[in-house]
């Protein structure tokens, strides 16, 4: 990771660097954001130790990434990799993770937790990402950590990186879901059927441009 000639230019790897930096800022910023609300909400929380669970895999998804491009690794997985040009799309997906996951934190301020609870008087959060997604604090995770494995361009990395995270989350998305279920009813309801869990439906572009190219063949 610290080996400038892992990456084509020495820009790219300042640039990598800066970013690794922030996403690590950015994370210890949401613990301390989310340490200063106080006992005196009354809330319920049915986390399940999920809240551990999503920071063991913060960890291991970086330790991963790591370690796969460190000499401790046979050479035959170590040069298991990307070309050069991907280590930009990782860096720019972990600056992407960063801003959906603060934007997400921000939006729903004091209401944000770590672990999961649902506090009395809590409105669901429908506004700004959440109009779309449901977990978009979730999403900018793991679109960073894929990102931190992309730019280090291993390709085993990545495969285990991203396989790690979306079984966390998906353990976690399922025990929050509920809680929100037994908080606000038929109204989570609803907005679970209008929304995506993690990422908009690329199936709908696809849909969206089927539909359009059949509208134009059947103009005279």
């Amino acid at each position: 990771m610290g080996d400038p000639t892992k990456f084509r230019y020495l820009r790219e790897y300042y640039a990598f660097h800066i970013v690794f930096a922030c996403l690590l800022l950015s994370e210890l910023f949401v613990f301390f954001y989310t340490m200063q609300r106080g006992s005196r909400i009354q809330t319920v929380k049915r986390d399940y130790g999920t809240k551990w669970l999503l920071y063991g895999n913060f960890a291991v998804c970086l330790f991963i990434s790591i370690y796969s491009v460190s000499q401790a690794v046979p050479a035959q997985l170590r040069n298991l990799v990307f070309s050069p040009f991907v280590a930009d799309i990782g860096t720019a997906f972990i600056a992407a993770g960063i801003v959906i996951r603060l934007s997400a934190v921000l939006t729903l301020k004091r209401a944000f937790t770590l672990h999961v609870q649902t506090a009395v008087g809590q409105p669901l959060a429908t506004s700004g990402l959440y109009h779309t997604v449901r977990h978009p604090a979730y999403s900018g995770s793991i679109l960073s950590l894929f990102g931190v494995a992309l730019a280090l361009r291993n390709i085993a990395a990545v495969c285990l990186v991203l396989s790690c995270s979306l079984i966390c989350y998906s353990a976690r998305i399922r025990v929050e879901e509920t809680a929100l279920k037994i908080r606000f009813g038929r109204e989570y309801a609803d907005h679970k059927r209008s929304t995506c869990g993690l990422f908009p439906h690329i199936h709908f572009l696809a849909y969206a441009a089927m539909r359009g190219t059949f509208l134009k063949r059947g103009k005279p």
